[in-house]
């Protein structure tokens, strides 16, 4: 399962690396890196068709109440720095959601200028549940019972499968 996308400030970047390498230090401008090129396209957009998809489950974002789950670039980290998960966010609200985060590494997203709670918030609260990064505090989670039937999830990863009955991207 593909997932909200690569973060993190060195695989992000990467990729650039080949393309950047034949031109400066060989002085072959013509080589070209058509799967590091396809990768970092595919990558960028992974967010916004995660959007689309939450769209489609849900209906128009506007005023829609998402719980955005993991905001860090990676599971068990709290380094926010090229995440994923900040691209989804922006587009959840440009397409007016009202969106919280949580995530248990992180108490302030820096890129958004954002405090998240300490406690994860009740789902019956929200429209929406979007699983973006699998923290081992929510892969230890009884989804179906913390879920109930109160709303729609969404998850990003493989390895929850406890959201088989839910929606993956």
């Amino acid at each position: 399962q593909p997932g909200l996308g690569v973060g993190g400030y060195c695989l992000t970047k990467d990729p650039w690396f080949g393309p950047f390498a034949a031109t400066q230090f060989f002085e072959s401008a013509h080589l070209e890196f058509p799967f590091s090129s396809l990768a970092m396209t595919r990558n960028a957009v992974m967010p916004d068709h995660a959007v689309d998809r939450l769209e489609a489950l849900i209906g128009s974002l506007k005023d829609k109440r998402v719980l955005l789950m993991g905001v860090a670039y990676r599971s068990e980290v709290g380094d926010t720095r090229y995440s994923a998960a900040e691209r989804f966010a922006r587009t959840v609200i440009q397409r007016g959601a009202r969106l919280t985060c949580h995530d248990p590494f992180v108490r302030h997203w820096d890129e958004l200028g954002l405090d998240l709670p300490e406690k994860l918030p009740d789902p019956a609260d929200f429209d929406a549940v979007v699983l973006a990064v699998e923290h081992g505090e929510y892969r230890r989670m009884d989804w179906p019972k913390w879920l109930g039937r109160s709303s729609c999830a969404l998850r990003s990863e493989e390895h929850t499968s406890e959201l088989q009955s839910h929606h993956d991207l």
